[in-house]
C-alpha cells in the first residue's frame, strides 16, 4: 500500500483487496498463501500485451511530434498513398449526402482563400471528410491515428507555405475536381488528382526546405502554433 501511494494511486486497502479478488476471479493472478499473488500465465500475457501497447503508442506520439520538416514530408507522403487508395474505395461507395458533405467541405475552402484568410484547419477538414466517404473502418483508424491529428496542427504553416509561393488558390480547384471524379464514380481521374494534388505540397514543401537556410521552419512552427 506504502509502494502505491507513494506513486500516486489512491486506494484503501478494501479498494485493493476488491481490486486483486477481480484479478483472481478472472483467472490473471493467483494466490500463493503469505507471499501474495503471482500473475498466471494469462495475466503475464496480458500483461505483455499491454506493455506493447504502451511502447507504440508511446512511439506513435514521438513520431507525430512533428519538430523537423523531413518529419512533415513524412506525414504528406503517408497521406498521399493512403488518400490514393481512399478515394477509390469512395468513388465506389461514397453515398450522394457523403458527396454533398464533401462539396461544403471544398466550398468552405474556397471560401476562405477567397477571403484572403486563415480559419482553423479547413483545408485539412476536405481531407477528413474524403476519409469518411470510403466508410473503411481502417481507413478511418489510420488517418485518425497516424496523420490528421499532427496534420491538422500544421496546416496553419502549410497554409502559410502555398501563401508564399503563390498556389494557395491551386488546392480549392483540385478539391472540387475530386468531388467531381467521386461525383462520376471515376476512380481512376481521383487517384490521378489526389496524387498530384499532394505531390505538388510534398514539392512545395521540398522547395521550401532547399531554401531555408535561417532554421525558418522552426521558427514558423511556433508562430503557427497558436493559429
Amino acid at each position: 500500500m506504502r509502494e502505491l501511494n507513494e506513486q500516486g494511486f489512491d486506494l484503501s486497502q478494501a479498494s485493493v483487496s476488491r481490486l486483486l479478488s477481480r484479478l483472481d476471479e478472472a483467472g490473471f493472478t493467483a494466490s500463493v498463501g503469505r507471499k501474495g499473488r503471482i500473475l498466471t500465465p494469462s495475466g503475464r500475457s496480458l500483461a505483455d500485451t499491454m506493455l506493447k501497447q504502451d511502447a507504440r503508442a508511446t512511439g506513435l506520439s514521438t513520431a507525430l511530434d512533428v519538430t523537423h520538416i523531413e518529419q512533415l514530408l513524412d506525414l504528406l507522403r503517408a497521406r498521399r498513398g493512403i488518400e490514393r487508395e481512399i478515394v477509390r474505395v469512395a468513388a465506389k461507395r461514397a453515398t450522394a449526402a457523403d458527396l454533398d458533405k464533401l462539396e461544403k467541405a471544398w466550398l468552405d475552402h474556397e471560401a476562405m482563400v477567397q477571403e484572403s484568410s486563415y480559419r482553423g484547419r479547413v483545408a485539412n477538414k476536405f481531407h477528413k471528410v474524403l476519409v469518411r466517404t470510403a466508410h473503411s473502418a481502417l481507413f478511418e483508424t489510420l488517418s485518425a491515428a497516424i496523420l490528421y491529428d499532427a496534420l491538422d496542427a500544421l496546416d496553419p504553416l502549410l497554409f502559410l507555405i502555398t501563401s508564399w509561393n503563390g498556389t494557395v488558390r491551386d488546392a480549392p480547384d483540385e478539391h472540387r475536381l475530386i468531388v467531381e471524379a467521386l461525383r462520376a464514380r471515376d476512380a481512376d481521374t481521383a487517384e490521378r488528382i489526389i496524387d498530384e494534388h499532394l505531390s505538388r505540397l510534398i514539392h512545395e514543401v521540398e522547395a521550401f526546405q532547399k531554401n531555408d537556410q535561417e532554421g525558418l521552419f522552426t521558427s514558423l512552427l511556433s508562430l503557427t502554433a497558436s493559429m
